[in-house]
This record gives C-alpha cells, sequence and structure tokens, in this order.
C-alpha cells in the first residue's frame, strides 16, 4: 500500500502545487468555516451539513454578485473594495477546482451536484470579473458606463465564440483581461473532467 503511495505522488510537480492549495484553502472563507465547524463545533454536525453549508455558502456569494447590477444605473464608478473582496472569491473557486478535478474523487458524494455548482461558479466568474471591469474602468477602452456594459463585457472575455467588446489599455486591464481568459481556460478543463466523470461515477 505505502510503495502504491509513493508512486501516486512521485515527483515534485504534484506535491507542490497540492501544498501550495492547501495553504490557499486555509485562507479562504470557506476553509475558516470548515476549520471552525470541525475544531470549535461537533464533527458530527459537520459531516451532516457540510453539503447544505456549501451550497448555502455558493448561492449567498452569487446573490451578493449578482446585487452588483442593481448599482445605480449611473456612470460612477463601483468602490474597488468590491473588487478585492470578490478577488478572494476568486481563489476560493479555484482552489475548489483543483480539489474536485485533480485529488482523488473519492470524497464527492454526487457529481451531478459537483457540475451544477461549477456551472454556478462560472456564473460568479462572470460577475465578478464584471466588478472587477466596471471599478477599473478608466483601464479599458471603450469605458463601461453602466454595470451591465461591463457584464456583457465580461462575458465576451469568457466566451470564446463572441468576440471582447473591451481593450485593456494599461497592466492593470492586461492583468483583469488575461486572468479572466485563464479562469476561463481552467473552467472548461474542469467542465471536461467533470462530464467524463458523469459516465464514470454513479451517484
Amino acid at each position: 500500500m505505502s510503495q502504491v503511495k509513493n508512486i501516486k505522488y512521485a515527483g515534485i510537480i504534484y506535491p507542490f502545487v497540492d501544498r501550495v492549495f492547501r495553504l490557499l484553502e486555509i485562507v479562504t472563507l470557506l476553509g475558516l468555516m470548515r476549520y471552525i465547524a470541525i475544531r470549535r463545533l461537533h464533527r458530527k454536525w459537520f459531516v451532516l451539513y457540510s453539503q447544505l453549508a456549501v451550497d448555502l455558502y455558493v448561492c449567498l456569494w452569487l446573490a451578493l454578485e449578482a446585487s452588483m447590477l442593481l448599482y445605480p444605473f449611473v456612470s460612477v464608478v463601483i468602490p474597488r473594495i468590491f473588487a478585492y473582496v470578490f478577488a478572494w472569491r476568486i481563489v476560493d473557486i479555484v482552489q475548489a477546482w483543483f480539489n474536485v478535478t485533480i485529488r482523488p474523487p473519492f470524497n464527492i458524494s454526487s457529481s451531478r451536484r459537483l457540475f451544477i455548482l461549477v456551472l454556478l461558479n462560472y456564473v460568479e466568474i462572470a460577475l465578478i470579473f464584471s466588478v472587477m471591469i466596471f471599478s477599473f474602468q478608466t483601464n479599458f477602452m471603450p469605458h463601461p458606463y453602466y454595470m451591465f456594459d461591463a457584464f456583457f463585457s465580461s462575458l465576451t472575455i469568457l466566451l470564446p465564440v463572441i468576440n471582447p467588446v473591451v481593450t485593456p489599455i494599461s497592466l492593470v486591464g492586461l492583468a483583469i483581461y488575461y486572468g479572466e481568459i485563464l479562469i476561463s481556460l481552467i473552467f472548461f478543463l474542469v467542465i471536461i473532467q467533470r462530464v467524463l466523470a458523469l459516465f464514470t461515477i454513479k451517484d
């Protein structure tokens, strides 16, 4: 058994990446909630209600991000604190994708449920980057004057079949622009892996 484990984790790339994402998991809000539930509350409570907690956690984030679309329909920049908070959520999403894609899937209770959660994460990514584009609108041409303009701009970056309607004109704009493209590529890899899992993992 130990020989199989040593072969499974041979090399230096995977152990290094795994350690990095374990550290990122600690600093994410969901990771802190999991730590409190396991260490401070009864472990049985966490085991019974962990899926419900994750579902509520994702829905609350999605509702908060979607509420940004209701921002006053005026050309006013959203306070950048929202962009920084949502950037933290991106780290949360990516490390969660790593957990369910790269690590062994023995903790996955329902591949269909996980597939839906990943799709909701994709909507979150579009909303988060729309907030970033709108908060740093002077770094893009043309400037998105309304949140819905920024949301459409974010969708055109995420979807490879649509030509982006904004062009970055600074280092900050380039970081946001290509950061969203990178996230979209990771998402499609996760989706492919999850679709394959639907045919191999029985619920």
